[in-house]
């Protein structure tokens, strides 16, 4: 009953918010989600995992048009890292402030051909066309420059293995220094952030991986962070004006409520169907509480349960509002 009286007060909130009839929103789907440090996801969105990747809502069900995400821990104190993350295209008034592209002057002539791929590259995100000599500047950036395992030109190296990239070239085989071929370089224990702490030539090679894989996230994108604490929620509308994601939890366990709401109205034959039909009087009301959340259940089979939950979902503004507003 609690976690209904939560449900209900976040479709409260998107009636509030985006100015809609309370009855047009109903729920479509709504869960607690358990994010563990270290484990993988594994099924649907419910299963455990320490991250979620960069996605919208709709794409995921055409029925979601509204989301929301209800924090119950709080970030550095049950645990780190887990930033819930809204990625947009990167505006042209935000290069400044979000790091984008910038004109240097450099002696160097290996640099400017780099920072000129760049540019490029963050032209490339953008879905704009490239310049007549951009292809030549690409290929005397790829020609030109070698990989660096030096902290200070990662980007520089990352910008290169770009640009030989998007001139159609493969890899060199020394890109990752240290892989042989009686020693295999295990792309996934990268993604996974897992190493052995004996073998610190293993720990850099990862460390520039990652390195690298943030730089090509961030280019030509806009982050926007949000800390989770307990008792906040995140609502938003649920199409690709809302692409987002969650970081990677370093440590600890963040517990969270997704619901997803639609603005799709239920069809007037499918409450015919049903054995109740639409709540006439108070009592109606209290019976379908009743029958469809609050009554215990010594056995039920899955197809009635699923039924059951359905029936409810359906009813749901019917049996949480009063008769006046149906």
């Amino acid at each position: 009953l609690q976690f209904t009286r939560l449900v209900e007060r976040v479709r409260r909130t998107i009636s509030h918010e985006y100015g809609l009839p309370l009855r047009d929103i109903l729920p479509l789907q709504a869960y607690s989600r358990k994010y563990v440090a270290g484990t993988t996801q594994k099924g649907g969105g419910g299963a455990e995992g320490d991250f979620v990747t960069l996605h919208t809502d709709e794409a995921t069900h055409a029925g979601y048009h509204y989301s929301s995400v209800l924090y119950l821990s709080t970030q550095g104190e049950d645990f780190e890292g887990g930033d819930f993350v809204f990625n947009d295209p990167l505006d042209d008034d935000d290069d400044a402030d979000a790091g984008g592209p910038t004109t240097t002057t450099s002696s160097n002539s290996d640099e400017d051909d780099e920072a000129a791929a760049a540019a490029l590259f963050e032209k490339l995100m953008k879905g704009e066309e490239l310049p007549d000599d951009g292809q030549e500047a690409i290929a005397s950036s790829s020609s030109n420059t070698q990989v660096r395992d030096d902290e200070d030109d990662e980007e520089a190296a990352a910008a290169a293995l770009m640009a030989a990239l998007l001139r159609g070239e493969e890899l060199p085989d020394d890109t990752v220094e240290g892989e042989s071929d009686d020693d295999e370089f295990d792309v996934n224990k990268l993604v996974d952030n897992h190493w052995s702490d004996d073998d610190p030539e293993e720990y850099e090679d990862i460390e520039y991986y990652n390195s690298m894989k943030d730089i090509i996230r961030r280019s030509g994108r806009k982050l926007t962070p949000f800390h989770p604490s307990r008792g906040a929620c995140v609502v938003f509308s649920s199409g690709w004006e809302n692409m987002h994601e969650v970081e990677k939890i370093t440590s600890g366990v963040r517990y969270a409520v997704p619901c997803f709401f639609t603005t799709s109205p239920v069809p007037e034959i499918a409450y015919e169907q049903m054995a109740v039909g639409k709540p006439k009087t108070d009592d109606d009301m209290a019976v379908d509480w009743l029958r469809l959340l609050l009554a215990h259940r010594e056995e039920e089979t899955p197809e009635e349960s699923v039924g059951r939950v359905k029936e409810l979902l359906m009813k749901w503004h019917h049996i949480c509002t009063p008769l006046s507003e149906h």
